[in-house]
């Protein structure tokens, strides 16, 4: 994440440079899987904590939320929405707004990886840093082991889950001609 820029690319090219990285410890936490499934943009928790440069240290996250793969008329994609807030040592709270797009059945793995991210300060007037996060692949297997759901065993609970997203990733999304 790059301090001072609202363009991720820029941001992700500058906090290389910088060192200037965001790092996120997320819990996601599907209340109602049922109802995640029959609506996709029904939102999960999000929890955990982030740490970024001089700004946060394993700083909590007190609001978050994940809205899974939203899709978008304009451009016939669909959006997996992470929003947080967290506060900062200086006191202040600040929001993390970061977006992945997928191409429904032509999604690459990189796709489904990266997401395009902006900091806000306070009330979202300013940007405070911008950039690109990418989860890790080596990290998929605890990622995996750790889903739950309610009234299933882990192992239905995953396979519900990976149906529905391999079903999202292959359903086109309505494009309405402006």
């Amino acid at each position: 994440m790059g301090r001072g820029v609202d363009n991720p690319r820029v941001g992700a090219e500058r906090g290389r440079g910088a060192g200037t990285h965001l790092v996120g410890n997320f819990v996601v936490t599907i209340d109602d899987l049922a109802a995640c499934v029959a609506a996709p943009d029904h939102p999960a928790r999000l929890s955990g904590s982030v740490s970024f440069a001089d700004l946060a240290a394993d700083a909590p996250v007190t609001a978050g939320a994940l809205h899974l793969y939203v899709g978008d008329a304009e451009t016939g994609m669909k959006q997996l929405r992470y929003r947080l807030t967290f506060p900062g040592r200086d006191g202040m709270a600040y929001r993390l707004e970061a977006t992945k797009f997928i191409r429904p059945g032509r999604a690459t793995v990189k796709e489904q990886v990266t997401a395009y991210a902006r900091l806000f300060a306070g009330d979202r007037s300013a940007v405070v840093a911008a950039g690109i996060l990418v989860f890790r692949l080596r990290d998929l297997p605890a990622f995996l082991w750790s889903m739950r759901a309610e009234g299933a065993t882990r192992s239905v609970g995953v396979r519900r889950f990976l149906a529905f997203a391999r079903r999202e990733l292959s359903t086109p999304v309505p494009v309405v001609a402006t």
